[in-house]
């Protein structure tokens, strides 16, 4: 593969995760997050203004309690996870009790209050650089190495929609759809073609090809975050 040019910080860090392989977004979203959570760990556990907002926001999501904490183990040990957790356990036991000494007319609303979502400050952060990652990527196109590796990269199809909602009606963009469009087609039919040969009699005839569509369908559309988190549950 020719090496992407990069005009940027940003533009170095998703020119390498074009070569890393599979979908470069998220593979991009996946060190930002690292880089992130490492990064609050750091220096954001004792400031009042993060602290005061983490509260406010009702502490961090499902997913990113659990990356809090990995990423602790990764730098050091757990503490700063431990007292991030606490704050976040903190106000979803106040929901709780809300919901518990209510009256009965009341309790159905204090509990749906309390298993609303937080307003994680992680997937707000992740939310901003995956625009940012979209919005730059369509504006890359117009450099012949760049459209060759948007055309050929295996977006997840969430990815990919939002990067052709970026695209302008001219330059190489028909092509990279076109591209896409028979990369989805290929999946689509290796797996019909693995469902056909699936029956005993006919094991023999499957390839190691139509084996594999099955994890490409499942990371096409469940993008590769999605299997990596799932490795954690």
């Amino acid at each position: 593969m020719t090496r992407l040019s990069a005009r940027s910080g940003a533009d170095i860090h998703l020119a390498d995760a074009f070569e890393a392989g599979g979908c470069p977004i998220c593979r991009e979203l996946d060190r930002a997050e690292g880089a992130y959570l490492e990064s609050l760990l750091a220096e954001s556990v004792n400031d009042i203004g993060f602290r005061q907002a983490l509260d406010a926001g009702r502490g961090f999501c499902a997913a990113h309690s659990r990356a809090v904490l990995e990423a602790d183990r990764r730098r050091s040990g757990s503490l700063g996870a431990a007292i991030l957790l606490r704050a976040s356990l903190v106000t979803r036991i106040r929901d709780l009790e809300a919901a518990h000494g209510g009256r009965a007319r009341g309790r159905a609303r204090r509990l749906a209050d309390a298993a609303r979502a937080p307003a994680c400050p992680a997937c707000a952060r992740l939310a901003r650089n995956e625009a940012g990652l979209l919005d730059g990527l369509a504006t890359q196109v117009v450099d012949p190495a760049w459209a060759t590796a948007v055309g050929a990269a295996p977006f997840c199809l969430g990815h990919l929609l939002g990067l052709l909602a970026r695209r302008p009606a001219t330059g190489a963009w028909g092509e990279i759809e076109d591209r896409q469009l028979d990369r989805l087609r290929s999946v689509r039919d290796l797996l019909e073609r693995f469902a056909h040969a699936s029956s005993q009699d006919r094991a023999h005839l499957q390839t190691d090809e139509q084996r594999a569509s099955v994890d490409a369908a499942a990371d096409l559309l469940g993008g590769e975050r999605g299997r990596r988190r799932s490795r954690h549950r």
